[in-house]
């Protein structure tokens, strides 16, 4: 609200006061109406917040049953079982906003989410020979989800504005129920492990599932994916002798491949009540196909292949570890939707395709540089270096929108490219000079955006490209963590700093706070005192302090009007070329930051930007009391501690303190804002007592 609309002056606790959101008329001010005296602005934000009301009650049920029994000396059979259920009823009161606090609306609803897990396995652990020891285990399990809703909502208004209950609906109330999602799994498991002179270490697993997400009405389809992965490791400070100050040493590879389904209903969309056909006299139910997706026959699970090298070392008695981690990851078989030609009546096609590949580097160094009686501090320092890669998408094409859309940037997957290009029809176009002959030449203007005009404003403003561009990247160049913990006594503390150093981020409220000038990025240039120009105009005749010199250039043919109703040609001129020559006036600044970021003119290249921090993500102290202390209580241990999460960045490349965790989505391709939200820091103290 105030980033985008109100200026900073705006005072809310005059504006969060009853008569001043409220209409004498009843409801919520109209400021547009000729007869309301009450115009107060964004008064909707406060008359919502004050006297709607959103309500939800959980009831959490979970169960666990466990049975373990000892079949002989080297084998043990376990049987569990568990639900997990969540009982919701949501209700939702709005007091209607139109004049006498028409409209109005209330609803209830109870959603219903069950989860049921059986599982059964045979663990084996048998020592062959003083060298050779074997192990595994051999299972299964069944699970279930299903979740159901019933949902009443008024329709049109309340007939008694202020009194909630579906009765008091205008017109027949929406009411919803049934099975929303239901989802099976069947799934049959086993491993082996084999370790030799406690050096080499062999680990075999299998898992194969069943889902009824990839099983289609008639029973058929690819519902079936599997697991299969192998790990080897040898710990060579076992096998050689190796220096002192070498105390431990491990490589280990492992290679596994991954499985998944979708969500429920996708391969078996069925068909929806459409309302009634009453020819004849009848009345008969028509019912249409519920969704606007076409499947790809024979739709497969998802596949993800996974290689791993790592080397494992300490040194000097266990004071200094290093860990080094080489991978790579395929996921292929994506099931993605692709656009479909209107005139199929459809508007999507549910297909497999793509071929991502992850591949980087992950290092640890962890080590005690102090320790003595009292005193010790552990330090771990990590880096991960993580390249991705479109390697192939689907026949014939090369390009996929992800639907990742924040201000006019989208995220695609481009084949050649990483998953996380950002794109934009609307950065500003490069200038490019050309000779005679309409070829591209070298000049210091190049680059420079391309300026449009209007007339009417006598202002400049970047034009936009309207074409794609490649505008940045959402991956990071590489993250770290600082993690140390220092310890007196019964007294720890623990403090862990995270960084993300590059990847971009999409900032739509710098946007449209720059369009309606509440940032301090439009004070330069709005007054003398802030750096405008004075000057008075030959058009009016009037005195202004308010111009600003644009970057740019002006294209080719680009005709100014002067006074007298001439016309300068100026292009390829720059903004303070056509501006020494006499031929161009200052651009208001106001003019300048309307355009430079409105829906109909803006230009990207500036909400587009480097996200870069560095997070001060935890301090935590901790006090551990004497056995001579919690015995007497008849304890095992007692502790209190008090944890500060969040607290603050030490650095922040994003502008005006934006808060860098104010993703839109959770969603993976999104990167970027579209309403600033503060950060928040958490506080929690505890007491930990064992029995």
């Amino acid at each position: 609200m105030f980033t985008w609309v109100l200026p900073r002056n705006y005072d809310t606790k005059y504006w969060m006061q009853k008569q001043n959101y409220t209409s004498i008329f009843g409801g919520a001010p109209d400021p547009s109406a000729s007869d309301e005296p009450n115009k107060a602005p964004e008064s909707r934000f406060w008359y919502t917040l004050y006297n709607d009301n959103y309500t939800q009650n959980e009831q959490l049920l979970r169960s666990r049953v466990a049975i373990n029994v000892k079949l002989n000396s080297w084998a043990k059979l376990l049987l569990e079982g568990n639900i997990n259920n969540i009982y919701r009823k949501s209700e939702t009161k709005e007091l209607g906003q139109q004049r006498n606090y028409a409209g109005g609306l209330y609803g209830i609803g109870f959603n219903t989410k069950e989860s049921q897990f059986m599982k059964w396995m045979v663990m084996m652990n048998k020592d062959i020979n003083k060298d050779l020891v074997v192990s595994g285990y051999v299972g299964g399990e069944m699970q279930s989800y299903k979740t159901t809703l019933s949902q009443s909502v008024t329709n049109g208004g309340l007939n008694y504005p202020g009194n909630f209950f579906i009765g008091n609906s205008v017109n027949p109330p929406s009411v919803s129920a049934g099975i929303q999602n239901r989802k099976k799994f069947n799934s049959l498991y086993a491993s082996a492990d084999i370790g030799y002179k406690d050096q080499l270490f062999i680990q075999a697993t299998m898992r194969g599932d069943w889902s009824s997400a990839l099983t289609y009405s008639n029973g058929t389809g690819n519902n079936f994916y599997n697991y299969p992965a192998v790990s080897a490791s040898w710990i060579f400070s076992e096998t050689f002798k190796l220096p002192e100050w070498i105390s431990f040493g491990k490589f280990r590879a492992n290679i596994a491949a991954l499985g998944g389904d979708t969500d429920p209903y996708t391969l078996n969309p069925g068909f929806s009540l459409n309302g009634f056909s009453y020819a004849n006299g009848g009345t008969v139910p028509v019912s249409t196909y519920s969704s606007s997706v076409v499947l790809q026959p024979g739709i497969k699970p998802v596949r993800k292949i996974s290689k791993e090298l790592g080397l494992d070392m300490r040194f000097l008695n266990n004071r200094i570890g290093l860990d080094v981690s080489f991978y790579q990851d395929n996921t292929k078989n994506q099931i993605l939707d692709i656009t479909a030609p209107i005139e199929s009546g459809v508007s999507t096609i549910k297909i497999n395709a793509g071929n991502i590949q992850n591949k980087g580097i992950e290092i640890t160094l962890d080590g005690t540089p102090i320790k003595t009686k009292n005193f010790s501090w552990n330090s771990s320092i990590n880096f991960s270096r993580n390249r991705n890669l479109i390697v192939s998408l689907y026949p014939g094409r090369t390009e996929y929108n992800l639907g990742a859309d924040i201000a006019e940037v989208s995220t695609w997957a481009v084949v050649g490219k990483s998953y996380g290009t950002l794109r934009s029809l609307i950065n500003s176009d490069p200038y490019q000079a050309k000779d005679g002959s309409g070829n591209n030449i070298s000049d210091p203007k190049n680059g420079l955006p391309i300026l449009a005009w209007r007339g009417d404003a006598r202002a400049a403003f970047p034009k936009r490209s309207n074409y794609w561009q490649d505008v940045g990247d959402i991956n990071a160049k590489f993250r770290a963590g600082w993690d140390n913990t220092f310890r007196y006594k019964n007294l720890s503390l623990n403090v862990l700093i995270d960084a993300k150093i590059g990847g971009d981020f999409v900032l739509a409220s710098y946007r449209f706070a720059t369009h309606t000038g509440v940032m301090p990025n439009t004070l330069f240039g709005r007054d003398a005192d802030h750096g405008g120009i004075t000057w008075t105009s030959k058009y009016d005749g009037k005195t202004y302090d308010d111009g600003i010199i644009v970057s740019g250039v002006f294209p080719a043919g680009q005709k100014i009007t002067q006074p007298n109703g001439s016309q300068v040609d100026v292009g390829g001129m720059t903004f303070q070329e056509a501006y020494d020559k006499g031929y161009v006036e200052p651009t208001h600044l106001p003019q300048f930051s309307y355009r430079y970021g409105s829906s109909s003119t803006g230009v990207s290249d500036y909400w587009v930007v480097k996200s870069s921090w560095v997070s001060l993500r935890q301090v935590a102290l901790t006090y551990n009391f004497d056995e001579s202390v919690f015995s007497k209580l008849k304890l095992h241990g007692l502790g209190v501690s008090i944890v500060g999460r969040d607290l603050l960045y030490l650095y922040n490349s994003l502008p005006y303190n934006f808060n860098p965790a104010s993703n839109n989505s959770n969603n993976t391709a999104f990167s970027g804002e579209n309403g600033f939200l503060p950060m928040t820091r958490s506080i929690m103290f505890s007491l930990r007592a064992n029995f």
